[in-house]
């Protein structure tokens, strides 16, 4: 059992080390509908349903799909907005009164760092700026007002 598990490990390591050496060019056939990973990779550019069967036991018994996309490799993009929103939460729900004191006066760095995790572009930060100055009492409209309804009105402000 242990020669198994160590061949197995043995065959990954074989094949993320060349699935990670070879330039990752996809094209838009039907071949490619077989997800990301290393048997994607391995059988590249192989036509036939042997080649997809192939390709997809493989990304299925290595089970590096999960592992791809939450990481980036193999293929895949890892997802960028997800990780800066889950950054955005906490640091607007860790920064609260300061944030507010920012948004009154319509600048800041605590604003400032609002702005670029919602990804405002360079051109219209100073406006997005004035507006949330603008519109504070909807962003703060109350003492209990939490840190996902802050967020919820930056991100409605940033989209008018």
């Amino acid at each position: 059992m242990k020669r198994l598990a160590l061949a197995m490990a043995a065959i990954l390591v074989t094949a993320v080390t060349y699935a990670q050496s070879q330039p990752i060019v996809y094209d838009a056939t039907p071949r490619n509908n077989v997800g990301i990973g290393v048997g994607t990779i391995i059988f590249n550019g192989q036509e036939g349903l042997l080649s997809q069967i192939c390709a997809a036991t493989t990304n299925g018994t290595f089970g590096n799909q999960t592992f791809a996309i939450s990481s980036g490799t193999l293929g895949a993009e890892q997802p960028s907005t997800l990780v800066r929103t889950e950054t955005l939460k906490i640091f607007v729900a860790n920064n609260m009164d300061t944030l507010a004191q920012d948004i009154a006066v319509g600048e800041g760095e605590y604003l400032s760092t609002v702005v670029e995790l919602l990804d405002i572009p360079a051109e219209n930060q100073a406006s997005f700026c004035q507006r949330a100055r603008e519109n504070f009492a909807t962003i703060y409209g109350s003492e209990k007002v939490t840190h996902l309804d802050v967020l919820s009105a930056l991100r409605d402000l940033s989209q008018s």
